[in-house]
């Protein structure tokens, strides 16, 4: 099962998709209108610190990688880095390692935290400013249609939620 979700701004704009759903073979339980900020979120399923998680692993890992090149390419040429009458060896190596998760993992928590945020935003602020979103479960042949239908009937943040359904959340 798969949940296709369509935001509409009033109430009177849903009666139109919800008809042609029911005559398009969608029976009247698969059909869902949410209208709790609470309840969009649980539908959205919606972690943010799995999301932010993502963000700061990868972040951590392209700080690595880059500090440590960095200091590789630092003990290389025997630069003095600060000043300091040391040449660059494995020290170095490990700090910049260090230092490139500690920085490119805050960047991703970062750039994960206004992802996370981006993604939720259009559902949730919709329902609380009066908006209805429109939750309908199908089998995955159905959603393309039922996208369709949706679309057609300006429906705004279309998208199917793979792989979970209302029933299953």
């Amino acid at each position: 099962m798969v949940s296709v979700i369509g935001l509409f701004w009033r109430v009177v704009d849903v009666d139109g998709p919800i008809q042609e759903l029911k005559a398009g073979d969608i029976p009247q339980e698969g059909i869902h209108l949410e209208t709790s900020d609470n309840a969009v979120l649980k539908l959205l399923g919606k972690k943010p610190y799995q999301v932010i998680k993502k963000y700061a692993v990868w972040g951590a890992f392209a700080g690595m990688v880059t500090y440590a090149l960095f200091a590789l390419l630092a003990g290389w040429c025997e630069c003095n880095l600060f000043y300091f009458k040391q040449i660059i060896g494995i020290g170095a190596l490990l700090g910049g390692i260090l230092a490139g998760i500690f920085v490119g993992g805050f960047i991703g928590v970062l750039i994960g935290a206004g992802e996370s945020e981006r993604d939720t935003h259009l559902y949730v602020q919709g329902v609380r400013t009066g908006g209805k979103l429109l939750v309908i479960d199908v089998n995955e042949d159905q959603a393309e249609r039922v996208m369709s239908i949706l679309k057609e009937q300006n429906a705004h943040g279309v998208k199917a939620l793979g792989g979970c359904s209302r029933n299953e959340a």
